[in-house]
Protein backbone atom coordinates (compact mmCIF):
# COMPACT_ATOMS: atom_id res chain seq x y z
CA UNK A 1 0.00 0.00 0.00
CA UNK A 2 1.57 3.29 -0.80
CA UNK A 3 -0.05 7.31 -0.21
CA UNK A 4 1.17 10.16 -1.81
CA UNK A 5 1.05 13.38 -0.56
CA UNK A 6 2.87 16.35 -2.14
CA UNK A 7 6.36 15.36 -2.58
CA UNK A 8 6.35 12.61 0.15
CA UNK A 9 5.47 8.84 -0.70
CA UNK A 10 4.53 6.66 1.94
CA UNK A 11 5.48 2.76 1.30
CA UNK A 12 6.61 -0.35 2.58
CA UNK A 13 10.32 -0.28 3.64
CA UNK A 14 12.35 -2.45 1.88
CA UNK A 15 15.31 -4.76 4.17
CA UNK A 16 18.30 -2.89 2.60
CA UNK A 17 16.56 0.53 4.03
CA UNK A 18 15.97 -0.79 7.24
CA UNK A 19 19.53 0.91 8.89
CA UNK A 20 18.33 4.04 7.37
CA UNK A 21 15.46 3.70 9.01
CA UNK A 22 16.22 2.87 12.28
CA UNK A 23 18.84 5.82 11.92
CA UNK A 24 14.99 7.94 11.83
CA UNK A 25 13.89 6.34 14.77
CA UNK A 26 17.16 6.36 16.89
CA UNK A 27 17.94 10.21 16.21
CA UNK A 28 13.99 11.18 16.85
CA UNK A 29 13.25 9.05 19.79
CA UNK A 30 16.87 9.46 21.62
CA UNK A 31 15.12 12.13 24.12
CA UNK A 32 11.79 10.10 24.70
CA UNK A 33 10.91 9.80 28.15
CA UNK A 34 10.85 5.77 27.75
CA UNK A 35 14.23 5.94 26.24
CA UNK A 36 15.51 8.13 28.90
CA UNK A 37 13.83 6.20 32.10
CA UNK A 38 15.04 3.18 30.86
CA UNK A 39 18.79 4.74 30.51
CA UNK A 40 18.75 5.93 33.80
CA UNK A 41 17.82 2.28 35.37
CA UNK A 42 20.61 0.47 33.67
CA UNK A 43 23.25 2.05 36.02
CA UNK A 44 25.28 2.56 32.85
CA UNK A 45 26.63 5.83 30.93
CA UNK A 46 25.00 5.69 27.81
CA UNK A 47 25.35 7.87 24.29
CA UNK A 48 21.38 8.36 23.67
CA UNK A 49 21.49 8.07 20.20
CA UNK A 50 23.37 5.01 20.55
CA UNK A 51 20.86 3.17 22.75
CA UNK A 52 17.66 4.03 21.16
CA UNK A 53 19.50 2.76 17.85
CA UNK A 54 20.26 -0.33 19.70
CA UNK A 55 16.95 -1.09 21.01
CA UNK A 56 14.74 0.15 17.29
CA UNK A 57 16.93 -2.78 15.90
CA UNK A 58 15.94 -5.33 18.08
CA UNK A 59 12.47 -4.09 17.58
CA UNK A 60 12.87 -3.67 13.60
CA UNK A 61 14.95 -6.72 12.83
CA UNK A 62 12.94 -9.01 15.51
CA UNK A 63 9.29 -8.30 15.22
CA UNK A 64 7.99 -5.27 13.31
CA UNK A 65 9.78 -6.16 9.87
CA UNK A 66 8.84 -9.57 9.88
CA UNK A 67 5.45 -9.70 11.48
CA UNK A 68 4.44 -6.13 10.97
CA UNK A 69 4.36 -2.92 8.28
CA UNK A 70 7.46 -0.83 8.57
CA UNK A 71 6.06 2.21 6.54
CA UNK A 72 8.31 5.09 5.00
CA UNK A 73 7.88 8.34 4.35
CA UNK A 74 10.02 9.06 1.54
CA UNK A 75 11.34 12.95 0.29
CA UNK A 76 12.95 13.72 -2.52
CA UNK A 77 14.89 9.50 -2.07
CA UNK A 78 15.50 10.46 1.21
CA UNK A 79 13.92 8.57 4.21
CA UNK A 80 12.55 11.31 6.57
CA UNK A 81 9.58 9.01 8.28
CA UNK A 82 9.14 6.11 9.82
CA UNK A 83 6.35 3.91 11.03
CA UNK A 84 5.98 1.01 12.78
CA UNK A 85 2.50 -1.16 13.09
CA UNK A 86 1.59 -4.61 14.67
CA UNK A 87 -0.95 -6.39 12.49
CA UNK A 88 -3.96 -7.67 14.51
CA UNK A 89 -3.25 -10.84 16.46
CA UNK A 90 0.30 -10.22 15.80
CA UNK A 91 1.30 -8.10 19.11
CA UNK A 92 4.67 -9.80 19.86
CA UNK A 93 3.94 -13.15 21.74
CA UNK A 94 5.70 -14.33 24.71
CA UNK A 95 7.42 -16.97 23.19
CA UNK A 96 8.69 -14.49 20.54
CA UNK A 97 9.56 -12.02 23.47
CA UNK A 98 11.62 -15.07 24.94
CA UNK A 99 13.71 -15.43 21.85
CA UNK A 100 14.67 -11.94 21.92
CA UNK A 101 15.11 -11.84 25.58
CA UNK A 102 19.13 -12.50 25.65
CA UNK A 103 19.22 -9.59 23.65
CA UNK A 104 17.07 -7.22 25.68
CA UNK A 105 18.99 -8.51 28.78
CA UNK A 106 22.46 -7.75 27.38
CA UNK A 107 21.47 -4.38 26.32
CA UNK A 108 19.34 -3.49 29.49
CA UNK A 109 21.43 -5.18 32.08
CA UNK A 110 20.04 -3.41 35.40
CA UNK A 111 17.17 -2.15 34.11
CA UNK A 112 15.56 -5.28 33.14
CA UNK A 113 12.83 -5.25 35.93
CA UNK A 114 12.19 -2.02 35.46
CA UNK A 115 11.63 -2.62 31.81
CA UNK A 116 9.32 -5.79 32.51
CA UNK A 117 7.22 -3.95 34.64
CA UNK A 118 6.83 -1.71 32.07
CA UNK A 119 6.32 -4.15 29.02
CA UNK A 120 3.73 -6.00 31.07
CA UNK A 121 1.97 -2.66 32.34
CA UNK A 122 1.83 -1.45 28.59
CA UNK A 123 0.46 -4.86 27.06
CA UNK A 124 -2.28 -5.29 30.30
CA UNK A 125 -3.53 -1.51 28.52
CA UNK A 126 -4.04 -3.17 25.36
CA UNK A 127 -7.81 -3.79 24.44
CA UNK A 128 -8.75 -7.80 24.89
CA UNK A 129 -9.78 -8.15 20.86
CA UNK A 130 -8.13 -8.05 17.35
CA UNK A 131 -6.66 -4.23 16.73
CA UNK A 132 -3.83 -2.49 15.45
CA UNK A 133 -1.12 -1.21 17.06
CA UNK A 134 0.49 1.76 16.23
CA UNK A 135 3.88 1.04 18.11
CA UNK A 136 6.04 4.43 17.03
CA UNK A 137 5.98 7.17 14.17
CA UNK A 138 9.37 9.04 14.27
CA UNK A 139 9.92 12.00 12.12
CA UNK A 140 13.29 13.13 10.62
CA UNK A 141 13.94 16.98 12.54
CA UNK A 142 14.36 18.86 9.40
CA UNK A 143 11.10 18.13 8.06
CA UNK A 144 9.08 18.02 11.30
CA UNK A 145 6.51 20.54 11.24
CA UNK A 146 5.30 19.94 7.55
CA UNK A 147 2.57 17.14 8.68
CA UNK A 148 4.10 14.24 7.60
CA UNK A 149 3.68 12.67 10.48
CA UNK A 150 0.03 13.01 10.43
CA UNK A 151 0.36 12.03 6.66
CA UNK A 152 1.81 8.42 7.74
CA UNK A 153 -0.81 8.01 10.48
CA UNK A 154 -3.66 8.22 8.14
CA UNK A 155 -2.21 6.11 5.61
CA UNK A 156 -2.14 3.42 8.67
CA UNK A 157 -5.70 4.47 9.91
CA UNK A 158 -6.73 3.34 5.65
CA UNK A 159 -4.81 0.64 6.01
CA UNK A 160 -6.51 -1.04 9.02
CA UNK A 161 -10.28 -0.27 7.55
CA UNK A 162 -12.57 -0.79 9.76
CA UNK A 163 -10.27 -2.69 12.40
CA UNK A 164 -9.53 -0.86 15.75
CA UNK A 165 -6.74 0.67 15.96
CA UNK A 166 -4.76 1.36 19.57
CA UNK A 167 -1.50 3.71 20.54
CA UNK A 168 0.11 4.85 23.03
CA UNK A 169 0.55 9.04 23.24
CA UNK A 170 3.84 9.77 25.05
CA UNK A 171 2.55 13.88 25.06
CA UNK A 172 -0.70 16.07 25.70
CA UNK A 173 0.10 17.58 22.51
CA UNK A 174 0.34 13.77 20.58
CA UNK A 175 -2.86 13.18 22.66
CA UNK A 176 -4.72 16.28 20.50
CA UNK A 177 -3.52 14.65 16.89
CA UNK A 178 -4.89 11.44 18.10
CA UNK A 179 -8.56 12.65 19.12
CA UNK A 180 -8.57 15.11 16.34
CA UNK A 181 -8.36 11.79 14.49
CA UNK A 182 -11.11 10.19 16.15
CA UNK A 183 -9.37 8.38 18.98
CA UNK A 184 -10.67 8.23 22.60
CA UNK A 185 -8.72 8.29 25.82
CA UNK A 186 -8.70 4.67 27.86
CA UNK A 187 -6.62 6.19 30.63
CA UNK A 188 -3.14 7.08 31.68
CA UNK A 189 -0.74 3.91 31.88
CA UNK A 190 1.52 4.10 34.90
CA UNK A 191 4.86 2.19 35.72
CA UNK A 192 5.94 2.38 39.33
CA UNK A 193 9.51 3.50 39.61
CA UNK A 194 9.12 5.31 36.47
CA UNK A 195 10.56 8.85 37.69
CA UNK A 196 10.21 10.15 34.36
CA UNK A 197 6.67 9.52 33.24
CA UNK A 198 5.16 12.67 34.36
CA UNK A 199 2.45 13.26 32.74
CA UNK A 200 2.28 9.14 31.84
CA UNK A 201 1.88 7.87 28.82
CA UNK A 202 -2.20 7.56 27.78
CA UNK A 203 -3.68 4.94 25.84
CA UNK A 204 -5.81 5.62 23.47
CA UNK A 205 -7.51 3.95 20.44
CA UNK A 206 -9.93 4.54 17.57
CA UNK A 207 -12.75 1.94 17.87
CA UNK A 208 -14.44 2.89 14.42
CA UNK A 209 -13.00 4.56 11.65
CA UNK A 210 -14.38 8.18 10.79
CA UNK A 211 -15.60 9.66 7.44
CA UNK A 212 -13.01 12.02 6.69
CA UNK A 213 -9.89 8.74 7.40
Amino acid sequence: MNTKSADVEIRPAREDELPAAIEVLAHTFAQDRAVRSIMAHTGGQHNNVDFARAIYEIQVYGHYFPKGEVDLAIDDGEIVGVGLWARPNKQMSTPKFMALLPKYINLFRRAVPFVARREARTANAHPGFAHWYLFAIAVSSRVQGKGIGSTMLKHGLRRAGDAPVYLEASTPKSAALYRSLGFVELGPIEVAGDKLADPPEIAMWRPTPRDDD
